[in-house]
């Protein structure tokens, strides 16, 4: 018994055709440029100067028992504190694991259409922090600590930097089975 049931495409529609004229492909990338461009910008530069323009916080350390027993004996001039900020953010270009687990490949856009995913990469950067101890009204500052943290995923725009397709052919992207107008 046949099954009348049609065949599901997963490759773009334009896998199996010819390459469009480069003119053709230069004018798409053009039209797209300036959007492309303003994420590069915000991969490059923009990130890490709004990450700068946050003003570090600072919590006072007092001890809980003291401030409920007799919260008039605390000298000001001798409560801790602990200043924390971020910095070096970064966006990672978009992994996946390996089978077992142990290593990373690039994840492209074609598989993340096909699998119903987010295109996206991990948003990383330093957490610092400082304890600052007060004494007598002098103060002493601990050495800082700084640890490199993911803070999530971030979706990456295709044909940017942080894209795998970035600065790619057509005909590279039609060996990708990636739409043959991608990249930048």
């Amino acid at each position: 018994m046949k099954s009348d049931k049609k065949r599901v495409q997963t490759c773009p529609s334009n896998w199996n055709a010819s390459l469009p004229r480069q003119e053709d492909v230069d004018r798409l990338r053009t039209l797209t440029a300036p959007h492309v461009e303003s994420f590069n910008y915000f991969l490059e530069e923009g990130l890490n100067r709004g990450v700068k323009a946050i003003e570090p916080a600072e919590f006072t350390i007092l001890d809980p028992q003291k401030l409920r027993d007799d919260p008039g004996s605390i000298d000001k001039s001798e409560i801790s504190s602990v200043k924390f900020w971020v910095e070096n953010a970064r966006v990672a270009k978009p992994v996946k694991a390996s089978p077992g687990g142990r290593t990373q490949a690039n994840l492209l856009p074609r598989e993340c259409r096909e699998r119903g995913m987010m295109y996206s990469g991990s948003l990383q950067a330093v957490f610092c922090y400082q304890i600052i101890k007060r004494r007598n009204g002098s103060e002493f500052p601990e050495p800082v600590i700084r640890l490199s943290k993911e803070f999530g995923d971030l979706p990456i725009m295709v044909g940017s930097k942080a894209c795998h397709l970035h600065n790619t052919t057509p005909k590279q992207l039609k060996g990708l089975k990636e739409e043959v107008r991608y990249g930048g």
